[in-house]
């Protein structure tokens, strides 16, 4: 699945900090307002809990997700990845095909 063409923004949509955003496959959420992105991490807590663990959990039973002090740089590991490319190993980033898709081969160079 991809997108093909944004009708109309959500309102909740932002335009993401990272010049990697859509290409790599680390933060998939920086494209949404940081409310909805913990209340988009509360529903994927729920439906694991549903798919993996066999509970049937009320969402609103649910503690709110504790927002961070800091909504960006906070992250504690990155996932680098080398490739031959022209002749040279690269470093860089994995590069995602789509957010429901799986990490593709292709690095995307970071540096």
């Amino acid at each position: 699945m991809r997108l093909v063409a944004l009708v109309k923004p959500s309102p909740w949509r932002r335009d993401p900090p990272c010049p990697h955003f859509g290409s790599c496959g680390g933060c998939s959420l920086l494209n949404l307002d940081y409310e909805r992105q913990l209340l988009v991490k509360k529903g994927h807590l729920v439906e694991t809990l549903r798919r993996v663990g066999g509970l049937n959990v009320d969402p609103g039973a649910v503690e709110p997700v504790t927002p961070s002090t800091e909504q960006l740089f906070y992250r504690g590991k990155i996932e680098l990845a080398f490739q031959r490319q022209g002749g040279e190993d690269v470093l860089g980033l994995r590069k995602r095909l789509s957010p429901l898709e799986h990490y593709g081969g292709e690095v995307i160079p970071i540096g």
